[in-house]
This record gives C-alpha cells, sequence and structure tokens, in this order.
C-alpha cells in the first residue's frame, strides 16, 4: 500500500489547524465581505468605478467580478487573501516593535531623545511628520535587526561565485569558483554579515 500524505498524523494536523484557521477568517471576514459585496452591488456592480473601491476587500471583491481573461477570485481566495494578509500585518508589526524596543533599551540616548521628541508634538495628525529622530531610529532598528530575515529567489541563469559556500551537490569550475546552475532556490540571508 502506498502512504498518502493525508495519512501522516502531521499532515491531517496541519489539515485541521488549515480548517479552523479559515473558519474563523470566514467567521470574521465574512460579514465585511459581504458588506463589501452589497456596497459594490449598490454602486452599479461589475464595471463600476475603480475610485469607489476605498479598501483592499473592495479591491478584492472588484476581482471576483472580473473582464473576461482575467482571473476571477473565488469567495475562498478572498477570505484566504485577507487571513494571510491579516497573519502577516500582525506579526511582522508587533516583531518589529518588539525589536525597536530591544534597541532603544540598549542605546539609552536614543531612547531619551526619542522621548523628549514624542513630548514635544501635541496634534496627533503632525506627529508623523514632527518625528524625524523616531522614524530614524524604526529604520536603523530595521536594518540592524530586519523583520524578514532573507528572502528566497530562483535563479534564472546560472552563477559562478568564490564565496560561495563549498555544497557538496554542486560542482566547483577549473577556477575554483562554485557553480549554482539556472534553476537553484537560493536563500539571500540578511542576518548574516
Amino acid at each position: 500500500a502506498k502512504l498518502m500524505p493525508e495519512h501522516l498524523p502531521p499532515y491531517k494536523a496541519m489539515r485541521a489547524i488549515a480548517r479552523r484557521a479559515y473558519g474563523t477568517a470566514g467567521k470574521l471576514v465574512g460579514p465585511s465581505l459581504e458588506a463589501a459585496k452589497k456596497k459594490r452591488a449598490d454602486e452599479g456592480g461589475s464595471g463600476g468605478d475603480s475610485t469607489t473601491t476605498t479598501t483592499v476587500l473592495d479591491q478584492l471583491v472588484a476581482q471576483t467580478e472580473a473582464e473576461a481573461g482575467a482571473h476571477k477570485l473565488t469567495d475562498d481566495e478572498v477570505l484566504s487573501i485577507a487571513m494571510i494578509s491579516c497573519i502577516a500585518a500582525v506579526d511582522t508589526t508587533s516583531q518589529t516593535l518588539e525589536f525597536l524596543m530591544m534597541n532603544l533599551g540598549a542605546n539609552g540616548d536614543a531612547q531619551e531623545k526619542v522621548v523628549s521628541e514624542m513630548g514635544d508634538v501635541g496634534d496627533a495628525k503632525r506627529q508623523a511628520a514632527n518625528l524625524p529622530w523616531l522614524r530614524a531610529c524604526v529604520k536603523e532598528s530595521m536594518r540592524i535587526t530586519p523583520t524578514v530575515n532573507g528572502h528566497a529567489r530562483v535563479l534564472n541563469s546560472e552563477i559562478r561565485h568564490p564565496l560561495v559556500r563549498f555544497n557538496p551537490l554542486l560542482r566547483e569550475d577549473e577556477e575554483g569558483e562554485m557553480v549554482l546552475p539556472k534553476g537553484t532556490n537560493v536563500l539571500l540571508n540578511f542576518m548574516e554579515s
């Protein structure tokens, strides 16, 4: 008998978690999705003016009515995109703030300047424009401790490089450089210098 992924306990657990997550997303996003559909129908339905779409969900709903030849999104796809966006936004935002707090905590002078700068700002609408020191600290924190530690890519051409670490799966050319063939999956690691 051939062992299929659905027979493996970790696969079954992952499927159960996915079903629960999509069910929760449906309960949370479903009413907003229906409201966005109703709003779109009230404003003229498919082919409506693109200026009437104001939120990401509105734009996703517009894609459920895409013109012929374009990919139409299903309600399940809209829910999936909304769920992934929420999870990704919460995780990256919280991690960025955690790193910022850690870096400010390790640098008392910068922390004092940020606190002083924030105390000088009154009107909430002007805050972003009047907090250059905080903005600089956020950027520096993201440079030192990036929220995303790398990017994965597939090479679209062969690469030869002397600094590529030895890997028994790669071949070495006549000049001693490692050759990464076209189609190789590579990870660009931001955390390693």
